[in-house]
């Protein structure tokens, strides 16, 4: 686990050292994670498959390395447009034996020379410690790590009310995302601020740790958070923060992927709250990939989980076809709080779903109005606010079609209300949806 005593480790978002400059435990500035020797590009995320049955090409035939590639490019382009998938034969002569591998570059140079195409192909020969007996293996570049954080972080906003929604003049202030990447297994999450209301201007930061590893061929996560604080800034800060890193899209910026899928990871903890790292995890190393006409084939992890300033590692096996079984949760707020005066409230939600492969279709209602956003797995809603001293019920559902014509459906109610009206807590909720298909 991390050491509260030492500089937080990580990066900002912006790429720049945390204030006093983090070292690694044996002294010495802390490497940027994820660099790359000179005349190699490493890939952001990388996958192995190796097909072990006798009398077949370990690193796939033509037209299957083929398919698995388009479904790979068809699973990125939409999060990350201009991305750049390249598969080739690697591991000859290794422990672990051929295998295929699929590389990614969400930032590929531009332009893209044949020298770039050259680094691509090195940094995807790279062996990423997978294991003899391991068919698929997968490594999550620190690069990523610090990209997506980057890129979350400049999506949102970063001055709040004292209730945790955005504000322009807001007294809470967000001033930095870190993440860091922890051996043997912990990944890392910090967030910074200040309060600035009176009596005293309080700092804090808010600090997760989720530590993997491999049980009986799941990922299972341990999840710890803490709060810090200068002064006693209270409850409704904590509360603030939590519902910010749950609700936004901050750790959550890859719904929709086909391969990379959303989702529940057994958890010896029941927190409210992730990082970056379990979200990473959940979606770029999946318990199941999905196959066509409804079925999908299962990973079996084994070894050990690992982690070092350089990425992320698991490996295991993959299973024979089984049926997919669809679900989706709602995830947004279930009560929202007009001030005085104000004639509409909003509210963000997204839908995050389980078994369905790309390209994903979302059909949102409500009675509200409805703006989406990006792939379509999240949306705002604009309620009509009630009168001062009313409340009333809003709703918000959707429907979510894949490929296969697998569909799951959910549908959330809103308590709507005023500044001043009686309530219960305001509180974040799932919504677990339901197949919709016979």
């Amino acid at each position: 686990m991390v050491d509260r005593d030492a500089p937080t480790p990580g990066w900002a978002a912006d790429g720049s050292r945390p204030p006093g400059g983090a070292s690694r435990p044996g002294g010495g500035p802390a490497p940027r994670d994820g660099d790359d020797p000179a005349g190699v590009l490493l890939p952001d995320v990388c996958v192995q498959i190796q097909d072990p049955r006798t009398g077949r090409p370990p690193c796939l035939a033509g037209d299957a390395r083929v398919q698995v590639e388009t479904a790979i490019r068809r699973a990125v382009e939409a999060d990350f447009p201009g991305a750049h998938v390249e598969s080739g034969c690697v591991g000859e002569g290794q422990p672990a034996g051929e295998a295929a591998a699929f590389g990614i570059w969400v930032r590929p140079p531009d332009p893209l020379t044949d020298a770039g195409r050259e680094a691509m192909r090195a940094g995807l020969a790279r062996p990423i410690d997978r294991a003899p007996g391991q068919t698929i293996a997968f490594f999550l570049n620190g690069r990523f790590y610090r990209r997506l954080a980057e890129r979350a972080w400049n999506g949102q906003s970063r001055r709040l009310d004292g209730n945790g929604r955005p504000q322009a003049d807001g007294p809470v202030h967000l001033t930095a995302l870190r993440v860091g990447l922890e051996p043997p297994a912990t990944l890392v999450t910090t967030v910074e601020g200040f309060d600035g209301r009176p009596p005293a201007e309080a700092g804090f930061s808010v600090t997760i740790d989720e530590t993997f590893q491999v049980e009986t061929g799941s990922l299972v996560l341990a999840r710890r958070q803490e709060l810090d604080v200068d002064t006693a800034v209270g409850d409704v800060l904590t509360v603030a923060l939590a519902e910010l890193m749950f609700v936004t899209p901050w750790l959550a910026p890859l719904h929709g992927l086909a391969v990379y899928q959303t989702v529940q990871l057994p958890s010896t903890q029941a927190p409210r709250t992730g990082g970056v790292g379990g979200a990473m995890v959940s979606r770029f190393m999946p318990p199941a990939i999905a196959v066509k006409g409804g079925r999908k084939r299962p990973v079996s992890y084994t070894g050990r989980f690992v982690v070092k300033p350089q990425g992320v590692f698991a490996g295991g096996f993959v299973g024979e076809e089984v049926p997919r079984t669809p679900s989706m949760r709602l995830v947004g707020p279930s009560a929202l709080v007009a001030a005085k005066g104000q004639g509409t409230v909003t509210g963000r939600w997204r839908a995050e779903v389980d078994d369905l492969r790309a390209p994903l279709s979302y059909l949102w209602t409500s009675d509200g109005e409805v703006e989406v956003h990006g792939s379509g797995a999240e949306v705002t809603v604009r309620f009509a606010a009630p009168p001062p001293g009313g409340v009333r019920l809003g709703q918000v559902g959707v429907t979510v079609t894949d490929d296969d014509a697998l569909v799951v459906a959910g549908t959330r109610k809103v308590q709507l209300s005023v500044v001043g009206t009686p309530r219960g807590p305001r509180r974040e909720e799932e919504l677990t949806g339901w197949p919709a298909n016979p």
